[in-house]
């Protein structure tokens, strides 16, 4: 690969306003909820230890050894289980209208109802994480996390509408089609991208992700479920659907266009070396006809890259496919132009292992070792969040967050 311009990528600021908390083995004990219970351990080890007579250098060893002991326990327990959010996997027209009926009749409650859907919200504003916790009375949609039917003929998916795009890609891909827009992070839900906005490297051919939307389900406030589609007696709801957030009811199921697919993907990085080069870049790789993807990342006044992706059947001999995520990562990648074979599953979830680059936020996690200590299974978008929500509820009262 030809290199591009070499400078340090900016650090961010971090959740706790600067103050330097390492990464590990703070994440896994946060994520598995066992933080508080490890330094109580700790503390009670350290005072063992002073009993006994030890230095003050042995007190503090000893509690770092019971930290790191617990942090590799649930860093196994993790490896063991599984991601933290599992894809939903399919199931019956049966078993969602059984699931759609119970909505229903939850919604006819009196009082006010606030959703919960039961994956990480992706939401980068702490109030909310009060509001969702404080929520008294709750419309479970939790369950309507699965995949109905795939038609590779018609090229069309049915699919619950809190299934989040791993789910839509893992009974999706295998079968040779995907959808035609992918959202960057594992755990957005389709219906989400639908009601939120959501957009990616095929928009540039599909546009937004809910003008593949072909029909929906939709949970109104009087408890009545009713399918909406662009003709019909619900049109005008159809056509206002998207960016409401909910608004005029919750999405259950919906019908979504895809594409065909192949396993691998040809990628290319080329660099522009100014603001309005990137702009003309990413012009002239949108009228290309054979590119199935188009997007870019801007790197200051010095320009940016233009990143293009077109399918390919298999990897040419003697080449070996790019892997991104555990290690290495993908965005310190983007300072270098080339050409790069990647699987589609890899290349439709490159940010997701650094959640785009916000790990800077997080000290150490940008090393090898923490890495390796955390595993494939701690590197994902949803456990960055829950972690950053949990540290918000600490630094937050403590004016350390402003900025959040």
């Amino acid at each position: 690969s030809r290199a591009g311009p070499h400078f340090e990528p900016t650090a961010c600021s971090t959740p706790t306003g600067g103050i330097p908390v390492m990464v590990w083995p703070l994440l896994p004990l946060v994520v598995e909820g066992l933080l508080w219970p490890s330094l109580a351990a700790a503390a009670a080890f350290a005072a063992l230890l002073c009993a006994c007579g030890c230095s003050p250098a042995a007190w503090l060893l000893g509690a770092a050894v019971t930290l790191l002991a617990a942090g590799l326990l649930c860093r196994a327990r993790r490896a063991a289980l599984g991601p933290w959010t599992l894809p939903g996997g399919c199931c019956s027209r049966e078993e969602y209208a059984e699931r759609a009926k119970a909505a229903a009749l939850a919604a006819k409650q009196p009082g006010p109802l606030r959703m919960f859907k039961g994956t990480t919200s992706n939401t980068f504003r702490p109030q909310q994480i009060a509001a969702r916790e404080e929520a008294q009375n709750r419309l479970d949609l939790s369950g309507f996390v699965h995949v109905l039917e795939v038609n590779v003929e018609e090229l069309w998916c049915d699919i619950e509408a809190s299934a989040t795009f791993d789910t839509f890609v893992s009974e999706t891909l295998p079968l040779g089609v995907v959808p035609l827009v992918v959202p960057e992070l594992r755990t957005i839900t389709v219906g989400g991208a639908v009601v939120g906005i959501g957009m990616e490297s095929g928009s540039f051919r599909y546009g937004f992700f809910h003008e593949g939307l072909l029909e929906a389900d939709i949970l109104l406030a009087s408890g009545e479920v009713i399918t909406v589609g662009p003709k019909g007696e619900h049109a005008e709801l159809f056509q206002a659907i998207p960016n409401t957030l909910g608004a005029f009811g919750y999405l259950l199921r919906l019908r979504l266009r895809v594409r065909r697919s192949q396993p691998f993907v040809c990628f290319e990085k080329v660099w522009c070396k100014s603001p309005e080069a990137l702009i003309e870049g990413l012009g002239s790789a949108c009228g290309q006809e054979d590119l199935d993807f188009v997007d870019g990342v801007a790197l200051g006044e010095h320009g940016g890259m233009v990143l293009t992706a077109k399918f390919v059947s298999n990897v040419p001999e003697g080449t070996a496919a790019k892997t991104y995520g555990f290690w290495p990562q993908f965005y310190p990648s983007l300072v270098h132009e080339g050409v790069e074979y990647l699987s589609t599953l890899d290349y439709l979830w490159r940010w997701d292992a650094d959640w785009f680059w916000c790990t800077q936020i997080f000290p150490g996690l940008t090393w090898f070792i923490v890495r390796w200590l955390c595993g494939p299974e701690l590197l994902r978008s949803d456990i960055y969040k829950a972690f950053n929500d949990a540290v918000i509820k600490v630094t937050g009262p403590l004016g350390l967050n402003r900025d959040e």
